[in-house]
């Protein structure tokens, strides 16, 4: 009787233990692999939307200093036309003077 206990008890344990192993092999109802690459793809265009953006930002404030040094007479004209593209980026990228 013992020995018939005994040998129930280990199959219910068994059962027990491997019941959510053998839940993990069923296939989930969708598959995470085709999510995830429409996200990643997402996440991809809109940061490089964002760069574009920025480098569109750039260039144009660099054609601006461009053109100001070219038609600088003197160093303070010069001067002036290098503190304008450095604040114009400091206020363009959210960051102030530290």
């Amino acid at each position: 009787m013992k020995r018939l206990l005994a040998v129930m008890a280990f199959s219910a344990l068994t059962f027990i233990v491997s019941a959510p192993v053998l839940a993990e092999d069923q296939a989930p109802s969708t598959p995470p692999a085709a999510t995830a690459p429409s996200k990643r793809q997402a996440a991809f265009e809109k940061r490089k939307e964002i760069i574009l953006a920025r480098l569109d930002k750039r260039i144009s404030a660099l054609q601006e200093l461009r053109s100001c040094v070219s038609s600088a007479n003197n160093r303070d004209d010069m001067k002036q036309c290098r503190d304008s593209f450095r604040e114009k980026m400091r206020s363009e990228s959210g960051r102030g003077r530290k």
